[in-house]
């Protein structure tokens, strides 16, 4: 009985690994960061930056303080969606790494200053804090604390074949202690959202937006050409 038992346990096929759960829309806020040129000046505490995108009549105002607020309010979320399903948590990395990123952020302040060398198109896909230069790139605003980049907001056109020209396409990108990019927040205003978590060991985690849902889906996956 004993033999018969082990012989059927050894043919039964192993169950797939439960996928992760998916998250609930919304991811982040930024709905207030892209407005009409307010009347007034620019306030100390919320400044905001005169943008015209190509094609596009007429400027907006950028906050690019209230994308970062938006960011780290899907950060938390994300936070919170790991400390659920540790086994993701553990092949990303340890604990604590996306609360780590929140404190660094609130302790930075806007700077001036750009990447020396360009940052690249939409999506953003730095995989490290650049060099900065004085100067200051169109659509490119960077948070500091004290001389190491902490995240990085990028304003950029509408995307080829856009309905509407005046809605841009948004990377934010926070960077660990090392100057590594731990969280990617892509918003393309014309298509949808996406957000990328960066872990060690070339590992990532992709959430991807279902319109059909309203939710957003996790992909585990490796990271291309990159070395441990």
């Amino acid at each position: 009985m004993l033999l018969l038992t082990a012989v059927l346990l050894a043919a039964a096929p192993a169950k797939a690994a439960a996928a992760p759960p998916p998250i609930s829309a919304p991811l982040g806020n930024i709905s207030e960061a892209l407005t009409p040129v307010p009347e007034g000046g620019h306030p100390l505490d919320n400044p905001w930056f005169a943008r015209r995108l190509a094609g596009c009549d007429h400027d907006q105002a950028v906050y690019p303080l209230r994308y970062v607020s938006g960011v780290m309010d899907a950060v938390r979320t994300l936070d919170a969606w790991l400390r659920t399903s540790p086994k993701q948590e553990r092949r990303l990395f340890g604990k604590g790494h996306l609360f780590e990123l929140v404190a660094r952020v609130e302790k930075s302040a806007l700077a001036p200053g750009k990447a020396c060398e360009a940052l690249g198109p939409f999506p953003l896909a730095v995989a490290k804090a650049p060099k900065l230069c004085e100067g200051q790139a169109d659509g490119e605003h960077w948070l500091l604390d004290g001389a190491a980049p902490t995240a990085v907001v990028r304003v950029g056109d509408a995307g080829q074949g856009a309905r509407d020209v005046c809605l841009p396409q948004v990377s934010v990108v926070l960077f660990d202690a090392k100057g590594k990019a731990r969280l990617r927040y892509q918003a393309d205003y014309a298509q949808a959202l996406s957000v990328t978590v960066e872990g060690d060991g070339c590992q990532a985690l992709d959430f991807t937006f279902d319109k059909a849902t309203q939710r957003f889906t996790p992909s585990p996956r490796v990271v291309k050409g990159c070395t441990p």
